[in-house]
């Protein structure tokens, strides 16, 4: 089964005027989503001053190191400042999302994430670009936008554009993520490796193999770190006994519980529950 994602966004485009966020560190001028182009290329052979991030959600022509190449999309590029664009497809129309920012703020972001820029990028969620598309539009409609929330949002899409270069996947592929969400949302229920194996039609082995391999842990030993989180959490609630966390966390065994979290955690349950 595939893992669901969100639809896509719908089409945007807006530009802003100076002085949008208050202060000199950063100024966000511009952001697209899926904005559909004309057959043809842009050509800024000295850029625009801007830090310019560019999701292409099919194939585009680019010109990179004086190389002109056809790439298959999705793909992201990141332009610096005054870095030549050279961008687009003479034979059909082409769809793009992007924003344009620049700064101090964004200037030092980019060089504490090591951001790769004026190469492109596959393997990059074009998602994660809309996500900041979105954020940012959002801010910058406040009567009191925040340039320091408008960075996080920057800070976000760097931060992914940095580890997509660097071969780290964004997410999981199918059926992981859901596997995992299964688990998350049904920590407090009886599950087993048989019947999660069952229910998404996987080898023991398999499972157990792939989910460690993305998760860092067989989906057993993670349902267990999840209760026993949870359980840290409740147990700091005096009204509630340990029998009962222990219950709302999956184990109606309350000594068994107890064994486990003290193995586990160092401390007995009861101990959480002092001063």
């Amino acid at each position: 089964m595939a893992d669901p994602v969100a639809p896509p966004a719908a089409q945007l485009k807006v530009w802003y005027p100076a002085g949008r966020l208050p202060g000199r560190d950063l100024e966000v001028r511009g952001i697209g989503c899926r904005e559909e182009m004309p057959a043809g290329i842009v050509d800024r052979p000295r850029g625009t001053g801007d830090w310019l991030f560019m999701v292409f959600h099919g194939e585009v022509e680019l010109r990179v190191a004086d190389e002109t190449r056809v790439l298959p999309g999705p793909m992201l590029m990141t332009w610096a400042p005054g870095q030549s664009h050279w961008y687009g497809r003479r034979s059909s129309r082409w769809l793009h999302s992007w924003v344009h920012a620049r700064g101090p703020d964004l200037d030092a972001l980019a060089g504490a994430v090591a951001l790769p820029h004026g190469v492109p990028i596959a393997g990059f969620d074009p998602l994660l670009l809309e996500a900041c598309v979105a954020g940012l539009h959002r801010e910058l409609a406040r009567p009191d936008p925040e340039p320091r929330l408008a960075l996080l949002h920057l800070e976000v899409l760097a931060r992914e554009a940095a580890r997509a270069a660097a071969g780290v996947p964004a997410s999981a592929p199918a059926p992981w993520p859901e596997i995992r969400r299964f688990i998350d949302e049904h920590h407090a229920q009886r599950l087993t490796l048989a019947g999660l194996s069952r229910r998404f039609g996987l080898s023991a082995q398999h499972l157990c193999e792939g989910f460690h391999r993305w998760f860092g842990a067989p989906p057993i030993e993670y349902l267990i770190r999840l209760r026993l989180d949870r359980a840290r959490v409740l147990l700091s609630d005096r009204n509630r006994s340990v029998a009962q966390v222990a219950a709302e966390v999956g184990w109606h065994d309350a000594p068994h519980f107890t064994r486990l979290f003290r193995r586990r955690c160092g401390v007995a349950p009861s101990s959480l529950r002092q001063g």
